[in-house]
């Protein structure tokens, strides 16, 4: 019993002195609180304050900004805005331009088929004017080599006579007529060149035709120390087109091979029984080169 009532007598002096510990420690922490509170409140003031003040600084520098942006981007914005409305009319110019060039394009075509269509168009009317110009000369030849004069006054008669001398006056069953004799209207070349050139016009086609295939069987004919040849007369142009042929009529008659001219300018050739037709002397001059009539490198077109 003694024991345990010094037991207890120790448990209660311990809760006492917990007790004091307690009391002291709160005597201690009472005037601590009295001292932080005041601290405390004028803290919450300063962080009131420099609230107050970070927003007044933030509320300037907006002013500012929009003061810098009015006064410095305003300007630009502006300038901006100007360039854009060039931009936009100088677009609808080149809209505009790009529109018209179409346009011109357009009739730049049109204008193109059409003189294309006017070129064809001449092309027509002047192988006409040919044809038709060839058809007038259907009755004509050319005597080239008779001396100038030789003809005196009367050139149809004298050329009459010449060509029964020439053939022989059984050569025309009938009178030859002519209608008319002249020389080419050709200035004369200096004295001892060559004459000019003796159109011969025939009343009867027949009688122009006899003439000019005993031309070709003679193909030249002497008379008083002149030598004369007879030609069809034809256009200038069609004569041009003909005479393209030149080098490759040498080539076929020097290697003795059949061949003639069609009109208005078409060479024929016979080799082998087989006859081949050329509207082109570059084509002919091939054909004479396949043949092996002429080496390689020979004669390259007959101008």
């Amino acid at each position: 019993v003694k024991v345990r009532r010094s037991g207890l007598r120790h448990m209660d002096q311990r809760e006492s002195r917990r007790q004091k510990k307690k009391e002291k420690k709160g005597q201690r922490q009472g005037p601590e609180e009295n001292y932080l509170g005041p601290k405390m409140a004028d803290t919450r003031t300063l962080d009131s304050a420099i609230q107050q003040a970070l927003d007044n600084m933030l509320q300037v520098m907006k002013s500012s900004f929009e003061a810098l942006k009015r006064d410095s981007l305003d300007p630009i914005q502006k300038a901006v805005d100007q360039l854009n409305q060039r931009l936009d009319a100088q677009d609808v110019k080149v809209k505009e331009l790009g529109e018209a060039v179409e346009e011109q394009a357009d009739a730049q075509t049109v204008a193109a088929l059409e003189v294309d269509g006017l070129k064809e168009r001449q092309r027509r009317l002047l192988d006409r004017v040919e044809e038709l110009e060839n058809r007038v000369r259907r009755n004509n030849l050319r005597m080239v080599g008779l001396p100038e004069g030789a003809e005196g006054a009367d050139a149809a008669a004298f050329v009459a006579d010449l060509l029964k001398q020439l053939m022989g006056a059984e050569a025309f069953p009938r009178p030859l007529e002519l209608e008319g004799a002249h020389r080419v209207q050709a200035r004369q070349g200096r004295l001892g060149g060559p004459p000019r050139p003796m159109v011969i016009r025939f009343h009867r086609f027949v009688d122009k035709e006899r003439v000019l295939q005993w031309a070709k069987s003679a193909r030249s004919s002497a008379w008083n120390n002149s030598v004369l040849r007879i030609y069809q007369d034809l256009s200038q142009e069609v004569a041009r087109r003909r005479a393209a042929f030149k080098n490759v009529k040498e080539v076929l008659f020097k290697k003795h091979v059949k061949f003639g001219l069609l009109f208005p300018a078409r060479l024929w050739v016979t080799h082998q029984g087989q006859h081949h037709y050329f509207s082109e002397p570059e084509e002919a001059m091939d054909f004479v080169r396949d043949l092996g009539l002429v080496p390689k490198g020979g004669p390259k077109d007959a101008s």
